[in-house]
């Protein structure tokens, strides 16, 4: 949700950068196989062989942990299985799909480049360990800038200090322009130059955590909610609990929110009654108290269907690569049987539901 927060602003800022000729490098990293074929990867291997120069040394201390969750210690479910950038995102037909340190270096050859500002998502991993990141590019000679206002953290939150995703951003990114490189503000650089209209909607309210009506944010004891507006300074945040529209009469948000039950939230923010941010909005549902322990162990259970992934003839499971059988007591995968961030000692892990005999 918060990547999706950023792709109308970023999509708007490479829309300008082409139109100023500027060249636009993608970076999928770790699923860019899945964009074999696209042009814009392929036109990387016409780029002719070159040797990445090492003109510095880069060092930068290592960015304080802040948890890497923007959803804090409260209950959370991973999403596993992404297998690209996101589907908002706009490829332009000229953008260029790069993915190591010795491409990113061939395209700058190639068209004469000597800068390169970085957009992006969680700056402290890519920046610094991506082998295109900026510490990789800035030690072949290139001079490179980080745009703050279109970057987020791997972010942690505590609300009991008041310590927000977008605040770990803000430190994370004075961290870099001390230790690492300068950095733009993007839009600001942009509307100089007659790029950026002040008038455009674009950034939702951030709500921390996030949960969505298709995935809510679960939580066991009153959860706490904050809600930004970090590049809209000076808004008025108004939210509703009832389903209905925020309007400029709404509730006005002035502090974490806390919720006891569930809630479907909906946020705005306004300026002299002109809303200034796209609507937001929430889904929290608390979960039953935990039932008594069971006397059985699912572990000791005969399963007697046992369905893999594909299809399954004469009785034999077929498992697809990196998926294993259910096995008792660890995850199909031979680890700790966790959910919701608890290890149990006992029970049985399989890639899908698996149905015993009782």
């Amino acid at each position: 949700m918060r990547v999706d927060a950023f792709l109308p602003r970023m999509n708007k800022a490479l829309e300008a950068a082409r139109a100023l000729g500027m060249t636009v490098m993608l970076c999928p990293s770790d699923v860019v196989e899945n964009y074999a074929g696209y042009p814009q990867r392929e036109a990387i291997f016409a780029l002719p062989k070159v040797t990445v120069p090492k003109v510095m040394d880069v060092t930068c201390p290592p960015v304080p942990d802040a948890g890497g969750c923007a959803c804090g210690r409260e209950q959370c479910g991973g999403n596993y299985g992404w297998d690209g950038m996101h589907p908002a995102l706009v490829i332009g037909s000229d953008d260029l799909m790069s993915d190591t340190q010795a491409e990113i270096y061939a395209i700058c050859q190639k068209y004469g480049l000597t800068h390169l500002i970085y957009v992006g998502f969680h700056t402290q991993v890519c920046l610094l360990g991506k082998p295109m990141g900026l510490r990789a590019m800035k030690a072949a000679g290139l001079n490179c800038v980080l745009a703050g206002d279109m970057t987020d953290a791997h972010p942690g939150y505590d609300p009991s200090r008041n310590f927000t995703p977008d605040l770990n951003t803000e430190q994370v990114v004075e961290h870099f322009e001390k230790h690492l490189a300068p950095t733009i503000h993007f839009q600001q650089a942009l509307t100089r130059l007659g790029k950026w209209d002040s008038n455009w909607v674009l950034d939702p309210v951030r709500i921390a955590p996030w949960g969505t009506p298709m995935r809510p944010h679960l939580f066991e004891q009153p959860i706490t909610v904050t809600l930004t507006a970090p590049l809209n300074p000076g808004a008025e945040i108004r939210y509703t609990l009832d389903g209905s529209k925020p309007s400029p009469d709404s509730a006005l948000y002035a502090r974490p929110l806390v919720f006891t039950n569930a809630v479907h939230l909906r946020v705005g923010a306004f300026r002299d009654g002109r809303a200034v941010c796209l609507e937001s909005e929430g889904s929290f549902a608390r979960m039953s108290p935990m039932p008594p322990a069971p006397d059985v162990a699912i572990g000791d259970l005969k399963p007697v269907r046992n369905v893999g992934f594909g299809h399954t003839y004469g009785g034999d499971v077929r498992y697809s690569g990196q998926t294993k059988p259910p096995q008792k007591d660890r995850s199909n995968l031979g680890q700790s049987l966790k959910v919701n961030r608890k290890t149990y000692d006992m029970g049985m892990g399989g890639p899908r539901p698996v149905r015993s005999d009782v």
